[in-house]
């Protein structure tokens, strides 16, 4: 998948959590997953955030932190943990979604793919 359909991805999931859009945490979420989605979360990687959205890795950090601050309990929620939930967890957890929701939709595609071969005997 490419960067823009992972955005998309973790931006509906996102969504689905409530989490604000007009929170800066919520956009470098979408690159931080898109551009790492096959990478374990490392704090060196608020620097390629920072740098794609013209900032510093401090404050992307923080952005993040504050979604984590002020949405823990939609977080603990959706997530249906019980323990808190902090940047480096949220990246995690998000990134299993996100992996989780292409690995269904690669599915669906080899299907109709499967569907579309049949049908044509």
């Amino acid at each position: 998948m490419e960067e823009k359909e992972i955005k998309n991805v973790v931006k509906k999931i996102l969504k689905q959590i409530r989490i604000p859009v007009n929170f800066k945490g919520f956009h470098y979420l979408q690159t931080l997953i898109a551009v790492n989605i096959n990478k374990n979360f490392s704090i060196n990687e608020y620097k390629i955030v920072a740098a794609r959205h013209h900032t510093t890795a401090i404050r992307v950090e923080r952005a993040i932190r504050y979604i984590c601050d002020t949405q823990q309990e939609k977080l603990q929620k959706y997530f249906e943990t019980d323990y808190r939930i902090t940047n480096s967890v949220l990246y995690e957890l998000l990134r299993e979604k996100v992996l989780e929701e292409i690995e269904e939709f690669n599915m669906k595609q080899e299907n109709l793919t499967d569907y579309v071969a049949m049908q044509t005997f």
